[in-house]
């Protein structure tokens, strides 16, 4: 990104604490563990032009509740991908 002549949008974060809303993007002490969900957040600024991307991977195998809250954003984004006038989500 760099090397292209963009610099950051914002200080680059990675968010692992669960419990923690990523909104906040302060410190905590906690250490990530297996089973936590790791935000990687990051945006360039290149000649006015600001864009910021964020991806979220499991450490290990994620419990039963964020695997089915994780199976809801796959359809809702398979939905946004495959969408038409009057067809549902599901």
């Amino acid at each position: 990104m760099r090397r292209l002549g963009a610099e950051f949008a914002f200080p680059p974060a990675i968010l692992g604490d669960p419990d923690r809303p990523a909104v906040f993007r302060d410190l905590s002490d906690r250490p990530i563990a297996v089973g936590d969900p790791v935000m990687f957040d990051i945006g360039a600024a290149y000649h006015g032009y600001q864009s910021d991307v964020s991806r979220t991977v499991m450490l290990g195998q994620p419990s039963r509740e964020r695997q089915s809250a994780w199976d809801v954003v796959r359809r809702l984004r398979r939905g946004h991908r495959e969408r038409q006038a009057g067809r549902t989500l599901y």
